[in-house]
């Protein structure tokens, strides 16, 4: 006999996943609803739950100071981490500019050596919770996981947001950036953070079940890309950028994309650039697909990102 929950209403629902209850066995379909839905109240309830934000100094040098803010709730208890660097001097030359960054999954704190410091820059980092999974239990609630660090970190990187706009450090123009798997973030963040003036995407994409498909094909397992593509419709269609992008307009969104990148194909680019509104432009490149290591690659894209920054207009047509 299979297990019998029902949905309801209180904290786990505001989470993003169901608590046991008494009552009935759901049907395929509800569960399929359930897993798709709207999740606008759940980020927004995940950035308005931190209501503290511990600061730590991590470096300061002549030219920045790092901190790594640990954002906690009402109970004290971790709600998600971010690492800020901001120029020392109030004073410097040029505008101000504030970059959020959700990078890919293992960057952490190597994005402050990938991004080069500028002269009025805020860098704003938000750090992945681990969701590997660690033996068969852990993988059952992989799912779950999955879900609450999604809304967890978009949660903090607004939460960070406002709290450097109060306290006067964020100002100026304020760009989301997403790299590959932090594509999602970026676009769901701002969709929902009219703080943001623009989005950025680099290597990323919509259509997240193809992408899955295109990961494990890539990775010599064709057999399972099919299945796993089934499976990722369910348990991240609520978080594919394609359901997000078009809240973004009238803000400007730029994507650099590459021709060859392995686990973002040319149609996922596609899908995302058709379900997001203008102004919206795209960079195609022929380059491997972004990552820490990749050092070349990552100078090349820094030239680009810099070259946007420095623009004082955007809304460029559709390349």
């Amino acid at each position: 006999m299979g297990v019998r929950w029902r949905l309801c209403a209180g904290p786990a629902v505001a989470s993003g996943w169901s608590r046991p209850c008494s009552s009935f066995r759901p049907s395929r379909r509800r569960q399929r609803l359930y897993l798709r839905r709207d999740l606008t109240d759940e980020f927004l309830a995940a950035a308005d739950r931190i209501v503290t934000v511990r600061v730590e100094a991590v470096s300061t040098t002549d030219r920045s100071r790092v901190d790594r803010l640990e954002l906690l709730d009402a109970a004290g208890a971790l709600a998600g981490m971010v690492l800020v660097r901001r120029p020392v001097s109030k004073t410097a030359p040029g505008p101000r500019r504030t970059l959020v960054v959700y990078a890919g999954k293992h960057t952490g704190e190597r994005i402050l050596a990938l991004v080069p410091e500028r002269p009025g820059l805020v860098l704003v980092a938000p750090l992945y919770p681990d969701i590997d999974a660690h033996g068969l239990l852990d993988s059952l609630a992989w799912p779950r996981r999955l879900r609450s660090a999604v809304m967890s970190t978009v949660g903090a990187g607004m939460a960070t947001l406002a709290d450097l706009d109060a306290r006067g450090v964020a100002r100026g123009r304020t760009v989301a950036l997403g790299a590959s798997l932090g594509s999602s973030f970026a676009t769901i963040h701002a969709a929902l953070d009219e703080r943001v003036d623009e989005l950025l995407i680099v290597h990323g994409g919509g259509d997240l079940p193809l992408v899955v498909e295109t990961v494990y094909t890539q990775r010599g397992r064709p057999a399972l890309a099919v299945a796993a593509r089934g499976a990722a419709g369910m348990l991240v269609a609520s978080f594919d950028p394609v359901r997000w992008v078009g809240r973004v307009s009238p803000r400007p969104l730029l994507v650099i994309a590459s021709r060859r990148d392995p686990y973002f194909p040319v149609a996922s680019v596609e899908e995302l650039l058709a379900a997001a509104r203008a102004p919206k432009r795209i960079v195609w490149t022929d380059t491997a697909h972004v990552g820490a290591s990749k050092s070349e690659i990552v100078a090349s894209i820094m030239a680009e990102i810099e070259a946007y920054l420095d623009e004082e207009r955007h809304g460029l047509p559709l390349n």
